[in-house]
């Protein structure tokens, strides 16, 4: 069956938060805590402006545990892409930029980049399920 990327970003998403609530909950029974610095410059290949980790995740209800449990999931499925692949998620997803816009900052073709974004999206995808995120 054939999706589109709205379709397998709106499932990432959405199975990131529930997997993210689930590990959380795991994580306070097991007594583990994991430092992250929201503040910390997102930075590494890909990743060349000035923001920090903690602009990438959404203001909402959910406590702060549940937050970092997602952050950290949505750190380590970015950084399993390659440097090209994750900028582009970046400038398209998270900087909600057009491959057209994203194409004119990465100096390539419209049509590269909307090879990167699916290539990205597959390689998302098997890392969630290689982390036991989706099925």
């Amino acid at each position: 069956m054939v999706q589109s990327d709205a379709q397998i970003t709106m499932y990432l998403i959405t199975a990131l938060r529930h997997t993210a609530a689930r590990k959380a909950s795991q994580y306070r029974d097991q007594g583990k805590r994991e430092i992250l610095l929201f503040d910390a410059p997102a930075s590494g290949p890909g990743l060349e402006d000035e923001r920090t980790w903690g602009e990438f995740v959404p203001i909402s209800e959910e406590g702060i545990e549940e937050k970092v449990t997602r952050h950290t999931l949505v750190k380590q499925i970015l950084l399993s892409l390659t440097p090209r692949e994750r900028q582009v998620i970046i400038e398209m997803y998270m900087l909600q930029r057009s491959e057209k816009q994203t194409a004119q900052k990465l100096g390539v073709r419209q049509q590269r980049v909307s090879q990167l974004k699916k290539k990205a999206l597959v390689h998302m995808r098997a890392e969630c399920e290689r982390q036991g995120i989706i099925a």
